[in-house]
């Protein structure tokens, strides 16, 4: 049995490793970003749907609100503005005549058969005309069958009328007919009965304002240049084409 100096150690244990024998752990790998498709990144269709519902609604909205608010109604017609209505006028308020035009500019006349046909074609506005008229409405026929033509011949001041769809009608309003104004006239009562180009009814004007037989201070620029006009007197052809009315004009008198 040997013993060793115990400074001395083992070759095997105080060996020195090679400075190349050594090698680190290689390092972790990059992360990389992954980035969605740009497909995916396009809002649903639902979204677009849902604003196109909303662009649709606020215009119906819009189209309800002008359509009600802005159009004139009994409250917000001022009763004392007089209206000049031009001789180839229909009314003032847009929409409100009770029917086109009866007039026939190839005869000089108002039709009859026109007149009777675009009443009865909307009971509302025929309901409202006979009331105004003063006639019943079983009598509206022969009512029709004799009235005739006739052309204002000077400033008519009047107290005209207008119906709208979804509205007020009938409604009154105070105006002044130009001369030469187709017409039409009862003769058995001897006074105008309503406008040829919008059958509206027409009847005795409310004074004041509308006394002096012209347009009021509050009419329009544009009607106050047509009022500055001379008046329109009509001059009968020297020979009339076979087959041809030319109606005689109303007397120089009040309408009514």
């Amino acid at each position: 049995m040997s013993h060793e100096p115990p400074d001395r150690l083992d070759p095997q244990e105080t060996q020195a490793l090679a400075p190349d024998t050594y090698q680190p752990p290689p390092p972790p790998p990059p992360t990389e970003r992954i980035y969605a498709p740009r497909s995916s990144r396009r809002p649903p269709p639902s979204l677009f749907a849902l604003l196109g519902l909303l662009l649709l609604a606020g215009v119906l909205i819009g189209f309800v609100i002008g359509h009600f608010v802005g159009r004139p109604s009994g409250t917000t017609r001022d009763p004392n503005l007089v209206s000049f209505e031009p001789a180839s006028s229909t009314t003032p308020y847009a929409g409100a005549q009770f029917t086109q035009s009866t007039f026939d500019p190839q005869r000089g006349v108002c039709d009859k058969a026109r007149l009777k046909q675009f009443l009865r074609a909307d009971q509302r506005r025929f309901q409202a005309w006979v009331q105004l008229a003063g006639i019943d409405a079983g009598h509206f026929d022969s009512f029709v069958d004799r009235m005739d033509t006739a052309r204002l011949t000077t400033l008519s001041p009047v107290t005209d009328h207008g119906c709208f769809d979804s509205g007020d009608c009938p409604f009154a309003f105070q105006a002044v007919l130009a001369p030469g104004t187709p017409v039409w006239r009862d003769p058995a009562q001897g006074h105008i009965v309503a406008k040829c180009l919008s059958s509206s009814p027409l009847s005795a004007p409310r004074c004041p304002p509308n006394c002096s037989g012209a347009p009021a201070s509050s009419t329009t620029p544009v009607q106050q240049r047509e009022q500055t006009l001379p008046p329109e007197t009509p001059t009968p052809p020297l020979e009339s084409p076979v087959g041809v009315r030319t109606p005689a004009p109303v007397p120089t008198v009040s309408p009514f």
